[in-house]
Parts: C-alpha cells; sequence; structure tokens
C-alpha cells in the first residue's frame, strides 16, 4: 500500500478568525441574537455557529422578511450581527424592522 498524505486547508480568511472571541462575547450578551449573511456565505456559515454554540436562540437570516415574532419575548435584549460582507444598510434595515415590529 502506497503511503497516505492529508492536506488541510484552512479556508477562513483571518478578518474572520480574528472576530470569534468580540462576537462569542456578543451573542453571550444577548438574549436572541439575528445573524445576517448571505445564504452561501462559507464565512458567514463559520460565525453563524459560533454564535449558535454560545447562543442557542440564534437565528440566520439573509433578509428582514425572515424575521418570526415566535422567536422575541418580552424583555430580550437583542443583538444584531452579520459577517464580515454583510452591508451595513442590511443590518440597519433588520434592525428596524425589529423595532418597527415590536418584536
Amino acid at each position: 500500500m502506497g503511503e497516505s498524505r492529508l492536506t488541510v486547508h484552512d479556508t477562513i480568511c483571518k478578518q474572520v478568525s480574528s472576530r470569534h472571541k468580540s462576537l462569542a462575547d456578543f451573542a453571550i450578551s444577548h438574549d436572541i441574537i439575528i445573524f445576517v449573511s448571505g445564504k452561501s456565505s462559507s464565512n458567514g456559515k463559520v460565525l453563524f455557529d459560533l454564535c449558535r454554540s454560545c447562543n442557542p436562540r440564534s437565528y440566520a437570516l439573509s433578509s428582514g422578511s425572515g424575521l418570526q415574532a415566535k422567536w422575541f419575548r418580552e424583555g430580550d435584549r437583542v443583538g444584531v450581527c452579520g459577517a464580515t460582507s454583510t452591508p451595513k444598510w442590511l443590518l440597519e434595515s433588520i434592525k428596524n424592522e425589529i423595532l418597527t415590529n415590536n418584536y
């Protein structure tokens, strides 16, 4: 038999990996996390998985139309965050959707 070799390539960019501590702290400090990123974003998936591991009430969205009232409880501290490529206007839009609908 030939010799087996395994090569691993870390495909998560430094900009994403350097956010882990602050994002984990953010997720822990809120009752619910709304994480916004593109559905096919691998960096978004890694960051959302981190949020979910720190806060099981983390939900991933690509737009405000996915918000569900049943996720929210009265008095919740809601955190809205996203992947490195998520535009600020989209985060603001989802924040405003939450505030407007009194989630």
